[in-house]
């Protein structure tokens, strides 16, 4: 059951300052990921950086550039104390009040595998209509397959739930490098979980065709030296990353690949 319709192509800049969202946006951006301080890796932005951006936005006549919010109240590791956790709750309700489009988050337990507990709440804490992401906590488990192949299965699983159960909202894409520093050195183990959620995905029943196709988005080390092979191995339909100088030959060479006639 292949859904064609549902692939459909972006590009995410992840975004720090007003600047790297002018620049952004003005380059082609179809995504911003809004944090603060990329030189951690991202954390939760103010809440004044948001509304900042928002207004950026709505001047440049982009109001219609979505904006996920990273949800991430500190930086390290991405096992976090109950307070943390009820911390970034706190956090991701007041994002949604402030009309955010998407979250980013994730978590992990101390063993290293997805804590799905809390992913399960965090969710749950989300209205419906909100995108969420996990983010690259995945790259930091102990297996990355199969923490990668048993966050897949938990998604989809809970997307299958009877919809007269109580369900907020479901994530839609998981950012990775596939365990490795980079996408580009991932690109292979990218591929086999875009391969693996695909088969979930085109295996659903026709009475499952409100389920979207969960996205596996590479990130992190991408560049124009590297991203046209990174796209071959993967075949992904959205990347991510800052792009730093090079975002706009980054975008043509993404609109060239996606835009040619793909082999099976």
């Amino acid at each position: 059951m292949e859904r064609m319709s549902d692939y459909k192509h972006a590009v995410e800049v992840c975004c720090d300052t007003l600047d790297l969202i002018n620049s952004a946006v003005n380059a082609g951006a179809s995504r911003i990921e809004l944090c603060g301080d990329l030189s951690v890796g991202g954390i939760t932005p103010s809440e004044d950086l948001y509304t900042e951006a928002r207004e950026l936005l709505r001047r440049k006549g982009r109001a219609d550039v979505p904006i996920f919010v990273m949800i991430r109240v500190r930086s390290g590791d991405f096992v976090y104390t109950d307070h943390e956790f009820e911390t970034m709750l706190a956090q991701a309700r007041r994002f949604i009040e402030l009309g955010a489009d998407g979250l980013v988050f994730g978590c992990l337990t101390r063993e290293g595998e997805v804590d799905l507990r809390r992913l399960g709440s965090f969710l749950d804490t989300v209205p419906a209509h909100i995108s969420v992401t996990f983010h690259r906590a995945i790259d930091e488990t102990s297996v990355y397959e199969s923490a990668a192949r048993r966050l897949i299965d938990w998604i989809y699983e809970r997307n299958l739930a009877p919809e007269s159960e109580p369900k907020g909202a479901t994530i839609q894409r998981i950012l990775t490098s596939g365990g490795f520093p980079t996408a580009p050195e991932g690109a292979e183990a990218i591929w086999r979980a875009i391969q693996y959620s695909d088969e979930k995905y085109n295996n659903l029943k026709p009475s499952h065709s409100h389920i979207r196709r969960l996205i596996i988005m590479p990130g992190a080390g991408i560049r124009t030296s590297n991203l046209e092979e990174l796209l071959r191995i993967t075949r992904a339909t959205e990347i991510h990353g800052s792009f730093r100088g090079c975002l706009s030959d980054c975008i043509r060479i993404c609109e060239h690949y996606w835009s040619a006639p793909q082999t099976p």
